[in-house]
């Protein structure tokens, strides 16, 4: 996710603003540079609309940046489920 937005494949600032993060100060999901924050940076109503982003648009998209981001999904679901004491979330959104 944070690759394929600060190269450009998932909008601007000004978009994502817009649409997902309304209302949300951009320094609580953007570096002062533009690129996106890590996830683990992203608190409160910033990672809510982080998660309806990713799942209500990153995640259905019919191109590469969709498919990388559902194999990473899955990958973290078999991860989970492999340690013997899967992850609620994780099987619950599979």
């Amino acid at each position: 996710m944070k690759r394929a937005y600060d190269a450009g494949e998932l909008g601007t600032a000004k978009q994502l603003a817009a649409k997902w993060f309304k209302g949300i100060p951009k320094a609580a999901y953007l570096n002062a540079d533009g690129t996106l924050k890590p996830l683990s940076s992203i608190h409160g109503n910033a990672h809510l609309a982080f998660d309806a982003w990713l799942h209500d648009y990153v995640g259905t998209l019919q191109n590469k940046v969709g498919r990388d981001v559902n194999a990473a999904w899955e990958h973290v679901r078999q991860r989970s489920i492999n340690t013997g004491k899967p992850c609620k979330q994780v099987i619950a959104s599979s």
